[in-house]
């Protein structure tokens, strides 16, 4: 009795600290309050309690779905908790699963073995015939506008399911091997995702699959997952011609002479495969001179592949070698067509040759001045007045007809974003930051150091109305057009669980593929919105990757998944947190910034218990607080 009137009072004294804010709505909920976060994709904002998972809907006001947590992995997770308080070293790591796992890029989710559809909280695999032990691998067609994804059953079967986006139901479904023994578990659990452009799956004229399954490559039909054919050449990359006749596999790699860091290098032997039964077309395999690093095809009947230290163009149907040209440098970046020519990024040097002989068509390269030996890739943009690259050592301006330095500089470009709308772009080197417009600049970006608190956790660079808006979990800068520092301020936060970095900045981007790459999409005045986020040059080239059509029909999803919000102006604030220790205890504080100028436009005090769970929803204009099993919902203006 005395703790349920304790509790009462909590609750009482938590909600008070927001008579300043008109509340919305409450909802009850069941289990302690652990978190409130927003599923990146679809906006959709989901709270996680000791039992369950409720997807919130601030349109009709109610949880759009609840979904009961697997109550032995809870349990396993406190073992495994108090086994790490003890100093046990999480000996009991092996009984816990992540309970909630998003599928990239979807409206999907994996919730306790189950994948839900977020939007409406219906199961779409994982019960009955459909159970999974986990989610192995996961791949978007957008040709197809399908989702394929791979499950491992309890009895160690490798089992792929077809969602048609069309309605959000599983199309077909087909066993593709088999995953027995303990090494081959942990062998697939350690994969790296650096090969996931190169594996991912081809879509032939007809609307049939190319899907890798572990060393094994299928053709399935797609309209119902039939095996047409399957051949165990373990792929490390694969892709067609033109007129999807032919099949190329490049060798997955080897375990020995890998790299410690950076990408994993592909195999040095290719081979071309029949599409109508998977059978090998050439005598033997052609053996490149070095690691396989990239392919194009020429013309229907002829590839190029790029090994680093040369280029080679082959015939499809025979594997014979129609020319072959070395580079010194043995640095092959990037290979263009152009036409009839081709232009090769090697070294420091660019050079137009003939696709038809690969002999040379300017009297001599145009050299950038830039170091030649430069290892990783380089980012390589152009613009109206010339080419950007970016490296791990600097970053340069070229004149695009002869190479010429218009200007370069050394730096750590630790994070780097591109703001295409506005041309603008920005490199974070520690606490220096580059702000510029490469047009515009004439001899070389000017520098400003900010006394940053934490520059590793800065995620998204802004243009905005009135200049650039650069912010972090816990501080932001607003600069000028000009770049001078208008405002900047960093809040300090009290040590709390409840307090967590990730979990109190509104609208938070990730720095990985999933959720970096910039989709448009429409907000409730009917205004395209992008994201800048900062990346490293690593996930910036990753992202550039992704395909035209990829971009558009995962906009395409996204809007039609998205949960829109009342708020009628989106993106003109930003919200914190702070937390001090005051004389009379801890004091929890809401703040609202405007973007446009930095000036704090609203203090308001959230109470100092650290037990309740709060979370911001810029785009929806709702504050959330969670404690003594109420969801209180609360209008920030």
């Amino acid at each position: 009795m005395r703790k349920s009137f304790l509790t009462i009072v909590t609750l009482l004294l938590c909600l008070s600290a927001f008579a300043q804010k008109k509340v919305a709505w409450i909802l009850d909920v069941e289990g302690n309050e652990k978190q409130i976060f927003v599923h990146a994709f679809t906006g959709i904002s989901v709270l996680e309690t000791s039992k369950f998972y409720y997807g919130i809907n601030p349109d009709t006001q109610s949880f759009i779905w609840r979904l009961e947590k697997n109550a032995t992995n809870e349990g396993a997770k406190k073992v495994n908790n108090i086994a790490n308080m003890a100093g046990a070293g999480g000996q009991f790591n092996s009984l816990v699963s992540e309970s909630w796992q998003p599928i990239p890029l979807s409206p999907f989710v994996s919730v306790d073995k189950k994948t839900i559809d977020i939007t409406t909280g219906k199961v779409i695999l994982g019960e009955g015939e459909d159970e999974y032990s986990k989610i192995t691998q996961t791949y978007f067609i957008a040709e197809a506008y399908v989702y394929l994804v791979e499950t491992l059953t309890a009895d160690k079967q490798k089992k792929l399911y077809c969602i048609d986006m069309n309605d959000k139901s599983v199309r077909w479904k087909t066993v593709v091997g088999s995953m027995t023994g303990a090494g081959k578990l942990l062998k697939m659990a350690g994969a790296t995702s650096s090969l996931d452009v190169s594996l991912s799956p081809k879509v032939t004229n007809s609307g049939d699959f190319i899907y890798r399954g572990g060393k094994t490559l299928f053709l399935l039909k797609g309209n119902s997952g039939e095996i047409v054919w399957q051949n165990e050449v373990n792929p490390g990359a694969f892709f067609l011609d033109n007129k999807q006749e032919y099949l190329v596999v490049v060798d997955a790699p080897s375990a020995f002479g890998q790299p410690k860091y950076g990408e994993v290098k592909l195999g040095k032997k290719i081979q071309a495969l029949d599409i109508k039964n998977g059978q090998p077309l050439w005598k033997k395999p052609v053996k490149l001179d070095d690691s396989y690093i990239s392919s194009m095809n020429v013309s229907d009947s002829e590839f190029l592949v790029n090994s680093g230290n040369s280029i080679n163009i082959y015939e499809y149907k025979s594997g014979q070698s129609i020319w072959k040209k070395g580079y010194k440098a043995g640095n092959v970046k990037e290979v263009k067509l152009l036409g009839d020519n081709l232009e090769v990024f090697y070294g420091n040097k660019q050079m137009l040759i003939a696709k038809s002989d690969a002999s040379e068509q300017w009297k001599k390269p145009i050299k950038f001045d830039m170091d030649e030996d430069i290892e990783g890739g380089v980012i390589k943009k152009e613009y109206e007045k010339g080419i950007l690259m970016i490296h791990s050592r600097g970053l340069g301006f070229y004149d695009k007809t002869s190479g010429k330095k218009i200007w370069n500089f050394k730096a750590n470009t630790d994070k780097v974003s591109f703001d295409d709308q506005s041309t603008m772009v920005a490199v974070l080197d520690k606490k220096k930051l580059y702000l510029f417009n490469p047009n515009l600049v004439e001899k070389k970006p000017e520098k400003s150091k900010f006394d940053i608190e934490e520059p590793k956790d800065i995620f998204f660079f802004e243009t905005t109305e009135k200049g650039y808006f650069i912010v972090g979990p816990q501080e932001f800068l607003c600069l000028d057009k000009k770049g001078t520092l208008v405002s900047q301020k960093y809040y300090k936060q009290l040590e709390a669980d409840r307090l967590a970095k990730a979990a109190l900045m509104a609208g938070k981007i990730a720095g990985d593929l999933s959720t970096s790459v910039q989709i448009g999409s429409t907000n409730s005045n009917g205004e395209t919105e992008f994201a800048a986020p900062f990346m490293s040059p690593e996930t910036t080239r990753n992202v550039e990757a992704v395909s035209d059509l990829q971009r558009e029909q995962l906009a395409k999803i996204r809007n039609q998944n998205k949960l829109h919000g009342k708020a009628q102006v989106i993106g003109n604030h930003a919200f914190f947190m702070e937390g001090v220790k005051t004389e009379a205890g801890d004091q929890l504080t809401m703040i609202k910034v405007d973007k446009n100028t930095g000036e704090e436009l609203e203090r308001f005090e959230v109470g100092s218990d650290r037990k309740v769970v709060y979370k911001i929803i810029e785009s929806q204009n709702i504050l959330y607080a969670v404690v003594g099993g109420k969801l209180t919902a609360y209008y920030l203006n």
